[in-house]
C-alpha cells in the first residue's frame, strides 16, 4: 500500500503540474533543467525503500530508510542542483536490489538484472566507469563465495551487453 500511494501521488503531482503549466502558457516544470534529477532522486527513495523493505521485512525501517536518503543533506542539495552524481544513486541501489533477489532466489534472471543495471550505470556519471566495475566484481565475488558461479556468470553478461555500445562508440 505505501509503494501505490506514494507512486500515485508523484503521478498526481507531475500530472498537475504539467496540466497547470499547460493552462497558463507557461514552461512545464518537468522540461525545466532540474526536473529529471529531481524525479531520479524520488525514484532513488522509493528503491530505497523497497530494498529495505525486502531486507530487513520490516516497512516501518524501510520507511526510515527512505526518508533518511530523502534528507540527507548532501544528496539533497545534488538533486536539487541537478548535479549529475546522483544518477549513480538510483543504480546503486537497484544493483543492491537486484543481488539480493538473486542470492534470495534461484532465478538467474535476478543475476542478470544486477549486471545489465551496473551496465547502464556506467553512462550515468564520470567516476562511474570506474565504481560499477568495482561493484560488479564485488558481486561476482559474492556470488562465488556462496557456490553461485552460475549467478556470476549471469553478472557478467548482463554488465558486457551493456558495454556493446561503450565499444562500439
Amino acid at each position: 500500500p505505501y509503494v501505490s500511494a506514494i507512486l500515485l501521488g508523484a503521478i498526481t503531482a507531475v500530472g498537475g503540474g504539467m496540466l497547470v503549466s499547460v493552462l497558463q502558457g507557461q514552461t512545464q516544470e518537468i522540461l525545466l533543467a532540474g526536473t529529471p534529477t529531481a524525479l531520479l532522486a524520488v525514484v532513488s527513495v522509493g528503491l530505497m525503500f523497497l530494498l529495505v523493505r525486502r531486507w530487513l521485512r520490516n516497512d516501518v525501517g524501510a520507511l526510515v530508510a527512505a526518508a533518511l536518503l530523502a534528507f540527507t543533506p548532501g544528496y539533497f542539495t545534488n538533486a536539487r542542483l541537478a548535479l549529475s552524481i546522483t544518477y549513480a544513486v538510483p543504480v546503486i541501489i537497484a544493483w543492491l536490489y537486484c543481488l539480493h533477489r538473486a542470492l534470495d532466489s534461484k532465478q538467474p534472471r535476478w543475476a542478470m538484472a544486477s549486471g545489465v543495471v551496473l551496465g547502464i550505470g556506467i553512462y550515468t556519471y564520470l567516476a562511474s566507469v570506474v565504481v560499477m566495475p568495482l561493484l560488479l566484481l564485488a558481486g561476482c565475488g559474492v556470488c562465488v563465495r556462496r557456490d553461485r558461479r552460475g549467478d556470476a556468470a549471469q553478472m557478467l553478461l548482463g554488465f558486457g551487453v551493456m558495454l556493446v555500445p561503450l565499444i562500439v562508440w
